[in-house]
């Protein structure tokens, strides 16, 4: 009877320790790659943070304005690669995974310099549904985002593809994004000879977020704090962004 306990002491502690922790996210590749060869470079940080610990990882690619809402409401556990003001009342790691440079785009045959927002004058910048691009150039998207001839908002999981294409295509005159992910899948389109990065407008950490609905957000929060320090310390997180190509800059030198 002893030795039934205690075993059946071990399968509820099991139970206890292995959770599911349910990502929710848009592609955004080298960091987030659906279909690929390759899950991304936070969903590789996230299995190795949580993995170890006998929990599953699982991913669902959804609209990111989706993402950011199921978040709150508690129906995922995460979001990878978020700008703290995308979500002001989650939960975060206390240090970022990356840094986010958001950077303008022109088509390559554009030789008008970029002067701040001025340069918007008559023209059309096409933008991503609820991302945040830096105070001022987001104050000014949701400004003008129901002026067609001012900003043309992109939504769901071809959002980047469509910017990316409309701005090659000469049908909007900027976009923005982050500088690595949108030169990436430029190159995967064929299209990164028509289009240039002519400004970065701000840089912005990203951060591993928690649902505040969660009860053991908190407790997520905390394991991924500790782990990507360590990660960043003995070189682990340096590996993941060698293996897609690309700077880590958050990584220890």
């Amino acid at each position: 009877m002893k030795i039934f306990l205690f075993i059946l002491g071990l399968m509820i502690a099991g139970q206890g320790i292995c959770d599911e922790i349910k990502i929710g996210t848009d592609p955004w590749c080298p960091y987030n790659c659906k279909g690929g060869k390759k899950e991304g470079i936070s969903i590789e940080v996230m299995r190795q943070i949580f993995e170890p610990h006998g929990h599953k990882v699982t991913v669902k690619y959804i609209p990111w304005a989706r993402a950011v809402s199921s978040l709150k409401q508690g129906t995922i556990t995460n979001f990878t690669s978020a700008a703290k003001a995308d979500c002001k009342e989650c939960i975060y790691a206390d240090n970022p995974t990356t840094v986010m440079e958001n950077t303008i785009f022109a088509r390559s045959q554009d030789s008008s310099p970029w002067e701040g927002l001025q340069s918007l004058e008559n023209k059309v910048i096409g933008a991503i549904y609820n991302y945040t691009y830096g105070d001022k150039l987001t104050e000014y998207i949701k400004k003008h985002e129901k002026n067609f001839k001012r900003v043309q908002i992109s939504s769901g999981p071809q959002a980047l593809d469509a910017n990316i294409r409309k701005l090659a295509m000469g049908r909007i005159d900027y976009t923005v994004d982050e500088v690595t992910v949108l030169t990436y899948r430029a190159n995967e389109l064929g299209l990164s000879k028509k289009i240039k990065p002519i400004h970065t407008i701000s840089s912005v950490p990203l951060f591993l977020g928690f649902s505040p609905k969660d009860p053991k957000g908190q407790e997520y929060a905390d394991l991924a704090s500790k782990t990507l320090r360590e990660m960043k310390k003995d070189g682990r997180l340096k590996k993941i962004f060698d293996k897609y190509g690309v700077k880590c800059p958050v990584c220890s030198k």
